[in-house]
């Protein structure tokens, strides 16, 4: 399969509201952690660096009523290579060649699957959410290795409620891992605790602690390091993983000391989910918008020119025909003052 990549851009011409990044960039103390160790970078990391960071995620975890400990977290190259890992590990362990994902959300899964030689069985989404009920009687039928799903979804923002997830894991099999990619987790635990629609929204982890449920997540999106390349994953196998499945040095030494001082910039994640809220906001206002826990939202259109008259008037938004979903677009949340000039440009668009 052909991966579906965002249109390329050039950031000093357009205002790009279309890859779920950070607007304000990076974290200021994440760069000054770079800038102070460019000089290092001759060295390899150490597992000095890898604990420092675990250490500092626990603290984060157990602030979003999370217990875990730092042999339970793995580091990755971006949040696929963990993904990845947990292909590896289910081949490893069980020898089956299927896994479930949801149709038409995050392209990885499919890709990353197909590359090790698995069959991808597709569930349709029913109104751009999980249908769970499905999704467990495919995996009756067909025993697969991993079931991989999003929460939030990517593309459609959709969330699994608690009372779904609490369903799927009571009536998960045992022989089957079950992947939580919960890349956008920081956006909308801080949505739920605003009282968005109703208190829907928890992590798998919030659920159990099964041994065969796995969390990835990223530090692309609220952290704002997409291109330095930052994931991990949560587990009771991440152990395991680290001494037998992950590279030695997959974590690049700027990467890791990044991580560790992202983690540690409070004000800077605050002042990011607060302008979150306040685009959200903006984005749901528009009627044809598909209601959203992340930092996201689809977008239906009248007219199939709206996707290229945004772009002439220098707005990147995710065109999303390429996965399957024809006539709409993704509009990622920018600084407010971007988001209310796509509003304002959109409607007018729309209604010429």
């Amino acid at each position: 399969m052909n991966y579906p990549f965002a249109e390329r851009y050039d950031d000093s011409q357009y205002i790009l509201l279309n890859s779920n990044i950070n607007p304000f960039g990076p974290s200021p103390l994440a760069l000054k952690a770079i800038n102070e160790n460019l000089r290092k970078i001759n060295l390899y990391p150490s597992r000095d660096e890898h604990l420092e960071l675990k250490k500092q995620l626990v603290i984060k975890l157990r602030e979003e009523k999370i217990n875990t400990t730092p042999k339970n977290i793995v580091l990755g190259n971006g949040s696929d290579e963990v993904i990845e890992f947990v292909v590896k590990l289910a081949i490893l362990k069980f020898k089956k060649p299927k896994v479930i994902v949801g149709e038409k959300t995050f392209a990885f899964y499919e890709y990353c699957a197909r590359t090790y030689g698995l069959d991808v069985l597709k569930v349709k989404l029913k109104e751009y959410s999980y249908d769970i009920n499905q999704i467990l009687d495919v995996a009756s039928k067909n025993q697969p290795c991993i079931i991989m799903l999003c929460n939030p979804i990517n593309p459609t923002g959709k969330i699994i409620t608690k009372k779904e997830l609490e369903y799927l894991i009571d009536n998960l099999p045992d022989d089957t891992f079950l992947l939580s990619d919960e890349a956008y987790f920081e956006f909308a635990f801080h949505l739920n605790n605003k009282d968005w629609r109703s208190d829907d929204y928890r992590s798998v982890l919030h659920i159990s602690s099964k041994p065969n449920i796995f969390v990835s997540r990223t530090f692309s999106k609220a952290y704002g390091l997409a291109g330095i390349r930052l994931g991990y994953l949560i587990s009771d196998f991440s152990e395991e993983i680290e001494h037998t499945i992950s590279p030695p040095f997959n974590v690049n030494y700027l990467a890791l000391k990044a991580g560790i001082y992202a983690l540690k910039d409070r004000d800077f994640v605050q002042k990011t989910l607060e302008n979150n809220l306040m685009g959200m906001r903006i984005l749901e206002s528009i009627e044809e918008s598909v209601p959203s826990w992340a930092n996201f939202a689809l977008i239906k259109l009248k007219k199939n020119t709206t996707y290229n008259e945004l772009k002439q008037k220098g707005i990147l938004t995710r065109d999303m025909s390429s996965y399957g979903f024809d006539n709409l677009i993704r509009v990622s949340v920018g600084k407010i003052e971007d988001m209310e000039l796509f509003q304002k440009i959109f409607r007018k668009i729309e209604n010429q």
